[in-house]
């Protein structure tokens, strides 16, 4: 089923301007949109820097944490070895004193 309707010359016109109007938004629409998902992605894009950056630097900070946690065990270790050393050279020179101190009597 068909349907005809008629129109002045004037109202045509105006019909097809208005039609013209309307593509045109639709364009800026579409224009708009794709102009949307361009900065959206920039944005992921720098997000995405910034958190590579900042997992560079924690990875950094990791690797200076484990760092100076095996210099913080070294260094215990050694000042162990140390007090063992001094506790075993106080014990000889308490044995030599005691031993002085029975020779001379």
């Amino acid at each position: 089923m068909e349907i005809e309707i008629r129109v002045e010359n004037g109202e045509f016109h105006k019909i097809r301007k208005r039609k013209r109007e309307i593509q045109k938004n639709f364009e800026k629409l579409n224009a708009l949109e794709e102009t949307l998902r361009v900065l959206q992605i920039e944005m992921l894009l720098e997000k995405k820097r910034r958190l590579e950056r900042k997992l560079e630097e924690v990875r950094s900070h990791y690797e200076e944490l484990l760092e100076f946690s095996e210099r913080a065990k070294r260094d215990r270790e050694l000042l162990i070895r140390v007090r063992r050393d001094i506790s075993e050279e106080n014990r000889k020179l308490r044995e030599a004193m005691r031993n002085e101190d029975n020779s001379e009597t």
